[in-house]
């Protein structure tokens, strides 16, 4: 199998979009939740569809990029209904709508690489990787606190969806092109 991102280009697109993020706190707060995230999504997308290594259709890389901001919006809007269902204290509260957002969007995202992108990802991917990108996030939520929770939780959570798919794609790292 070949190796599917160009893995350096990819980390180093993820790296100077979140220290333009990090920079732009005016503009994030401003925003909103839904349009901080869309942007979350599209931007990890983004940093996906220019790290291909094989050509896929403009069409199909557009349709990525706002399939990906879709899902980053849902998935937020479905932990934002958990929060207010299971508000107990805001700590234990945000855990779960963290926890649930990022698994249902992480599985999501992986179907939507598969489909649109062609993207090969085993069926066991399916099921670790929203796993480690929930643990990212909560760990980045404990690292962060309930201020600053959209930021670290979208790199954290990128980090770790793309590291995962580095460690997916390892085989075709370890075997000849």
């Amino acid at each position: 199998m070949q190796v599917q991102l160009h893995y350096v280009r990819h980390f180093a697109l993820l790296a100077s979009i979140a220290l333009l993020l990090g920079l732009s706190a005016a503009w994030r707060a401003r925003a909103g939740i839904d349009v901080a995230f869309a942007s979350y999504g599209a931007l990890h997308a983004c940093a996906v569809t220019a790290s291909l290594r094989a050509h896929a259709d403009l069409w199909r890389r557009l349709v990525f990029v706002a399939a990906a901001a879709l899902i980053s919006v849902s998935a937020t809007q479905v932990g934002l209904e958990v929060f207010s269902l299971v508000y107990r204290s805001d700590v234990i509260a945000s855990q779960f709508a963290i926890a649930v957002s990022s698994l249902l969007g992480a599985f999501a995202y992986a179907l939507l690489l598969r489909s649109v992108l062609n993207f090969k990802l085993s069926v066991a991917a399916l099921a670790w990787l929203p796993a480690i990108c929930t643990l990212a996030a909560l760990a980045a939520f404990l690292i962060g606190g309930l201020t600053s929770v959209g930021l670290w939780v979208a790199t954290a959570w990128w980090l770790a969806y793309s590291g995962s798919l580095w460690f997916a794609d390892r085989d075709g790292i370890e075997s000849p092109q």
